[in-house]
């Protein structure tokens, strides 16, 4: 952000919040006669600016917000020559924020989203259809296309998080499996709820022993609980409610893991050896407001025979 003000003779001129410059200009005036248009970005003909100016390009970039004497002025670019639409940070056209088919609204170095009717939420990811909550009865579980969440696929993955409310009363069960191919010894992400406690456990790669993280508080109350689990490079946390997170840190394995494939909701068809026994337990009890990557999943969307007249909302 420019600011530039002038009081007869003297002028100040601040860049973002840095160092205020000050300056005064020569003998014999204090006032100015300006006859010519305000001219922005540049001006007709560089024949009509002052040298002692310096001023012989006009801006390559962008403008946005301009004050003038304390008066905001609108519509900038609807006049003018040459004038596009600025297409960039913080609203590129090629990775918008806004999800859904959300309108991104640049304001600055921030944004905010105009969303669609049917969702909400600061980037446009929630919507009514996927805070309907779901029960799982231990025999089912769910598939989703993990590799599409973000509209594009993704082989190598630095980052995974889980969003969800769960109410169950089982101590154990499967949560989420994500893994690539049929091969044990390969990497993958997977949460449950063991012994009544959220627990997320990461293999890195084949010769990396398990890394596993369990939050201190207990979930299997019958009550609602908001889970936050996150996956980032080599470390991971749980974070329950509003509850202090619990962390682990890998010094060895993988930053990246190749986990381009289905996510399995609920339990999974298979699994490899050596998992908790928990994991190997279909999950009992409810699910809302699922994101994945801040991406709201449809659960009924993926079976629309799941039962939801036992969950109440949270």
């Amino acid at each position: 952000m420019v600011r530039a003000s002038r009081l007869d003779k003297d002028g100040v001129l601040q860049l973002n919040n840095g160092s205020v410059v000050r300056g005064m200009s020569g003998p014999p005036l204090n006032e100015l006669n300006l006859e010519l248009p305000l001219y922005i970005g540049s001006v007709p003909n560089f024949t009509e600016t002052s040298r002692d100016s310096g001023v012989a390009f006009g801006l390559i970039g962008a403008i946005q917000r301009l004050i003038v004497n304390g008066q905001s002025w609108t519509g900038l670019g609807m006049q003018g020559s040459r004038v596009g639409r600025y297409q960039g940070p913080p609203c590129p056209p090629s990775a918008n924020p806004c999800l859904n088919r959300g309108v991104c609204l640049s304001s600055l170095n921030t944004f905010s989203c105009k969303c669609v009717d049917g969702f909400y939420g600061e980037q446009c990811q929630l919507s009514a259809a996927s805070e309907k909550p779901v029960r799982f009865n231990g025999d089912t579980f769910l598939e989703y296309a993990f590799n599409l969440i973000s509209g594009k696929r993704q082989r190598n993955r630095r980052r995974t998080r889980f969003e969800v409310s769960v109410r169950s009363e089982e101590a154990n069960g499967l949560l989420f499996w994500l893994k690539r191919g049929k091969n044990p010894l390969g990497n993958y992400v997977a949460v449950a709820i063991s012994d009544g406690y959220p627990e997320l456990n990461l293999k890195l790669g084949r010769h990396i022993p398990l890394l596993t993280v369990r939050s201190k508080v207990q979930v299997n109350d019958g009550e609602w609980h908001t889970l936050l689990i996150e996956r980032w490079k080599r470390g991971g946390q749980i974070q329950v409610d509003d509850k202090v997170p619990d962390k682990v840190q890998a010094e060895f394995g993988k930053t990246m893991l190749n986990t381009n494939a289905q996510l399995w909701i609920g339990g999974a068809p298979t699994l490899p050896g050596g998992l908790p026994s928990a994991y190997y337990l279909n999950y009992n009890g409810c699910l809302q407001r699922l994101l994945v990557d801040k991406v709201p999943v449809n659960l009924l969307q993926l079976n629309t025979s799941l039962p939801t007249d036992l969950c109440d909302s949270v």
